[in-house]
């Protein structure tokens, strides 16, 4: 009974953990449609990734346990019900020619007593076990379910990563478009500007000539 409750406390930890992640997530992704800073959002995400992937471990070494516990319940109860079946079976008794009569009366004897008297012992036993299994193999079930969960969140927040990424290179790809075409703008209004310069040059000189002509 002290493993059933501490499976059942466990697993309640991890539903709860598991919940906490989700509400967590849910609350990162409002921070981010709300246009918190980059480096915000990428801190956010790293704890909440780091999180589901830990609580992801716990999760799978917990069931893997309880799958273990559950194989050697499954072991030990084959063994019981194969023993019980071979205790059942009439052997050979080198006495009943000798004692007939006392092996009929010990026979009648055991007739005799009640049928909860005869199947007490093992039916003490089988149930808790039988309880026991049932409930390793439904907490085994809802932490698959839990696994499931956590790992559809780490692959959507993998997918969302991956579109950052390419937005961020659309991006980048885009400033590095725009700073290229500055550039080449730059470089025009400088020749521009040379050859203005060089036209009022002449203009000057040509005025000069001019005025030392003409005077």
């Amino acid at each position: 009974m002290e493993i059933q409750e501490l499976t059942a406390v466990i697993k309640q930890d991890i539903t709860a953990l598991n919940s906490a992640v989700v509400d967590l997530q849910l609350f990162c992704n409002s921070r981010n449609e709300d246009g918190v800073s980059s480096d915000t959002s990428s801190h956010s995400t790293t704890v909440v990734d780091d999180l589901k992937n830990r609580l992801m471990s716990t999760t799978k070494e917990f069931k893997d346990v309880l799958t273990m516990r559950t194989e050697n319940l499954k072991v030990h109860e084959n063994r019981r019900q194969l023993f019980s079946s071979n205790a059942t079976k009439e052997s050979p008794n080198p006495f009943v020619r000798q004692r007939p009569l006392a092996v009929k009366s010990a026979a009648g004897a055991a007739n005799n007593l009640p049928k909860w008297a005869n199947g007490s012992a093992s039916s003490s036993q089988l149930f808790p076990r039988a309880e026991a299994l049932q409930n390793v193999e439904s907490t085994i079930h809802e932490l698959g379910t839990i696994f499931n969960q956590l790992a559809t969140l780490v692959s959507q927040q993998g997918e969302l990563a991956i579109r950052i990424d390419e937005n961020m290179d659309d991006t980048l790809t885009n400033v590095e478009g725009a700073q290229g075409a500055l550039l080449k703008y730059l470089n025009s209004i400088s020749s521009n500007r040379w050859l203005m310069i060089k036209i009022f040059f002449v203009l000057i000189v040509f005025l000069m000539v001019f005025l030392f002509f003409v005077a």
